[in-house]
Formats: C-alpha cells, sequence, structure tokens
C-alpha cells in the first residue's frame, strides 16, 4: 500500500469520511469527490445515488476488472444517449478471511436525479449487461440500501435536504484501504472521466 496516500483521519477535503483503522486511500476520495461535485453541479443539487455489491469470486481474477469497467461504461453511454447525466466509481476488494466473501466489487453510481428516482431499472439493466459479458443470465449487481434519504432503495440527493455531505461519508466506504487487493499490473478501482472531459 505504501504506493498510496493513506488518510487517516475522518475528514478529507471538507468532507466527513467513514473511518478506519487502516485508513482509507486517497486516490479513491478524490475519484468519488471530483464526480460527485461535478455530478451535483451538472444536476442542479438534484441527484440519485446507488451503492451496489457485486461478487465474482467463481470467476477468473485476471478478468473481473474488465467484466466490470465494460459493464459500467456500456450503461453509462446508454444512459447518456438518453440524455440522463451519469458517472460511476468501482472499487475491488478480496473480502474478508474470516467472513469467506472472497472476490467482490463495491460500485457507486450516480445520476441525475429529476430523471432517475428508482434502483429497480438501474439494477436489470446492470445485469443484464455483466450476463451478456459472463454468457450466461446472473443477478450478481446486489443494492446496498442507504441509512436515511432511502428512496427506492438508492439515496435521494437534493439542496432541499442539504445532504450532499451526507452522500459522501455514504459512499466514502469505497476508499478503505482493508481488503483491497488484485493480481500483479491490475487496478483496485477505476471510475468514469465526465468531470475530467467537461474541463
Amino acid at each position: 500500500m505504501s504506493r498510496f496516500k493513506i488518510i487517516k483521519n475522518d475528514r478529507f477535503r471538507d468532507y466527513e469520511i467513514q473511518m478506519s483503522p487502516e485508513g482509507s486511500r486517497e486516490d479513491i476520495l478524490e475519484a468519488i469527490i471530483n464526480n460527485f461535485e461535478f455530478m451535483n453541479e451538472s444536476c442542479n443539487g438534484r441527484l440519485y445515488v446507488c451503492h451496489f455489491v457485486v461478487h465474482l469470486s467463481d470467476y477468473d481474477p485476471n478478468l473481473t476488472n474488465k467484466y466490470i469497467s465494460d459493464t459500467l461504461a456500456s450503461f453509462r453511454k446508454t444512459m447518456l444517449n438518453r440524455k440522463i447525466k451519469t458517472e460511476y466509481v468501482w472499487v475491488r476488494e478480496i473480502g474478508h478471511q474470516e467472513t469467506h466473501e472472497g472476490l467482490h466489487y463495491h460500485i457507486a453510481v450516480v445520476l441525475d436525479g429529476k430523471k432517475i428516482q428508482s434502483s429497480n431499472n438501474i439494477t436489470l439493466h446492470l445485469n443484464q449487461l455483466l450476463s451478456n459479458r459472463l454468457m450466461k443470465k446472473c443477478n450478481y449487481f446486489h443494492i446496498c440500501r442507504p441509512q436515511k434519504d432511502d428512496y427506492g432503495w438508492g439515496k435521494k440527493v437534493h439542496k432541499n435536504l442539504d445532504n450532499f455531505n451526507d452522500t459522501i461519508l455514504w459512499i466514502s466506504y469505497l476508499a478503505k484501504c482493508k481488503t483491497k487487493g488484485a493480481p500483479t499490473y491490475k487496478k483496485t478501482f477505476g471510475y468514469s472521466k465526465g468531470y475530467k472531459n467537461a474541463v
């Protein structure tokens, strides 16, 4: 982990973040905040955020990053074709040995809250795209329900609710250092580049 700068406190760039004993990765926090700030501004403070978990321990660990990144890129392209702004961040985790979770991914998807208000169709679409890549029908995308501001099992973010900072806190879970792992020369996370293209 020495390659990455580790944040070992409960704040980053003026946002409260989840704190773990091993700390959080700065590069992942940057990707989350940059994408979310860009979307918040682009969508006039009205967002819909989903947190998914995908377990892929039965597949070749050298290929799973490609399955996830290609699935998300295809999903984003479809949404943009439908005039729905969409960004995402994914992280790869090797799981806890004591719970035998195995290889899995945490994924944050943030969409235009004026046009999306439920996770149902998002989940179905992502599972269909992943099924195409795995060449078998699967139901691996599972939504992680937020503890508050739950709306259709995703998180409704609105400037009137003043809950954007709370959303960063919730999704900062993806940046925790513990359990990150990948084969040599494979990435442990990825993200869409909408904010970079906008600049």
